[in-house]
């Protein structure tokens, strides 16, 4: 999940800023709702979380907006466990 809200944010930089290449990290700390650590790499260049909010929008980071964002409650989990989530033509790069 946390993922995918990452590749997003990745996608975000290089489409507003013109990067070649864009990452994005995240990191939680077991019972914290939002990331302990926010950071990107852009075109080799290290950005703290201060940088990445005033260079693109970044979406409610907690686990509820997570879960929001990424609209999880019409995923078919069933579906996803059996047959995983990429090569199969579903959407997941908004």
């Amino acid at each position: 999940m946390r993922k995918v809200l990452a590749r997003q944010m990745a996608v975000r930089f290089v489409q507003s800023t013109g990067a070649q290449e864009g990452l994005v990290n995240l990191c939680y700390f077991p019972g914290m709702q939002e990331p302990a650590i926010l950071a990107a790499r852009i075109d080799g260049e290290e950005w703290g979380a201060v940088q990445i909010h005033q260079a693109i929008q970044v979406p409610d980071l907690s686990i509820e907006g997570s879960f929001q964002e990424l609209i999880l409650e019409s995923v078919k989990w069933r579906e996803v466990l059996v047959r995983g989530y990429f090569g199969n033509n579903w959407a997941w790069d908004n």
